[in-house]
């Protein structure tokens, strides 16, 4: 394994094998976010997507009390925009997260709010403890959630939208998986054990499909029926020729374990 810190940032990395471990690591803050930490998150994502090696990537925080409380509002840069450019940078995170084909867990250790639970929203999967807590808290300081609802929207009904955006709810983790944005949920000395058992069972299938799968799924989000239906029967014939595919059909008429090409 080899593991690294951007101390400026406040991000670990840890890359062992297939595996790419991010970790916020500004405890002090509750792990928010910062223009240094996003642009270096965005970096390893980057970084995780070009690496033909990486298969799949953990997304975690320091600490136990909090996963990431969204921007850091102490930094006054959280709230300046550049009139030159028309991007933002957490929005610019968001893009990352759904661009990149390498399927992304987040490790929900701590309570999330505002841009936090947006970051949770966005990955493809996020196992949480028990315990913790969520909410989109922009309301209090006197705005409405705007990036984050985008992320929230392919969770949330629209009714469970303005209650949390609205009313700034504060949810538990049981609640959170009802409104589908969590995965999963687990006793807290149990947190390690699941996200460690689901990123086994994921390195042990085909890494070329789980990318392709990612890159085919995202493409059906914004298909009309007609096109999703020619992309998919494309995609099965291009499949159908890839090494994981030769393989996993060698494989089944032998009776035997595949061995997946790396």
């Amino acid at each position: 394994m080899t593991e690294r810190l951007n101390e400026d940032a406040g991000l670990k990395v840890a890359v062992q094998g297939r595996l790419r471990t991010l970790e916020l690591d500004r405890v002090a803050r509750s792990n928010s976010l910062t223009p240094e930490l996003i642009k270096a998150l965005q970096a390893e994502l980057r970084a995780a997507h070009d690496d033909p090696d990486c298969q799949l990537v953990v997304l975690t925080a320091a600490g136990e009390r909090s996963f990431s409380g969204g921007a850091d509002l102490k930094d006054a840069r959280m709230l300046q925009f550049d009139s030159r450019t028309t991007r933002a940078p957490y929005a610019e995170l968001m893009r990352t997260l759904y661009d990149i084909d390498v399927p992304v867990i987040a490790r929900v250790n701590g309570s999330a709010a505002a841009g936090g639970v947006g970051i949770v929203a966005m990955c493809d999967f996020a196992i949480a403890a028990d315990d913790i807590r969520m909410s989109i808290s922009e309301i209090d300081i006197g705005f409405f959630p705007s990036m984050v609802t985008v992320a929230l929207r392919r969770c949330l009904s629209r009714r469970q939208m303005l209650d949390l955006c609205m009313r700034g709810t504060r949810i538990t983790a049981a609640q959170a998986l009802e409104y589908d944005i969590l995965s999963d949920v687990v006793p807290r000395d149990r947190l390690d054990s699941a996200v460690d058992a689901l990123v086994e069972d994921l390195l042990q299938r085909p890494g070329s499909a789980l990318r392709r799968g990612k890159y085919m799924l995202r493409a059906i989000d914004s298909a009309g029926f007609y096109e999703a239906l020619a992309l998919t029967e494309t995609t099965l014939r291009l499949q159908s020729g890839e090494p994981s595919a030769v393989e996993g059909l060698a494989a089944f008429r032998e009776k035997r374990p595949a061995r997946w090409p790396t």
